[in-house]
């Protein structure tokens, strides 16, 4: 699966992140939207960086970071309210984060 330039994905369910690709590959100003009013995992992709990482959706979120490690080239943003994360991983950000 490739995400390209500029491009936006968002994913509403538990389920998130499309899943069955041989590989994964996410342009550094894309974006990765987790949006949803229940609980979601955020996919480890595989080893692959995430470029723009958001949540939204309201209410009382709580994410999960799937496997082990995660990466974000640019920019975390967490805009919700009540948003829980609950990191049981490791994420790099080599952008920032924004609240």
């Amino acid at each position: 699966m490739r995400l390209g330039l500029n491009a936006t994905l968002t994913t509403g369910s538990a389920d998130n992140f499309p899943a069955n690709y041989a590989s994964c590959q996410i342009a550094q100003n894309s974006t990765v939207n987790y949006n949803s009013a229940g609980a979601q995992t955020v996919s480890a992709l595989g080893g692959a960086s995430y470029g723009n990482i958001s949540f939204s959706g309201g209410g009382t979120n709580n994410r999960t970071l799937a496997g082990r490690n995660h990466s974000c080239k640019a920019i975390l943003r967490i805009s919700a309210a009540g948003l829980t994360l609950e990191l049981q991983a490791i994420i790099a950000l080599t952008g920032g984060w924004k609240l």
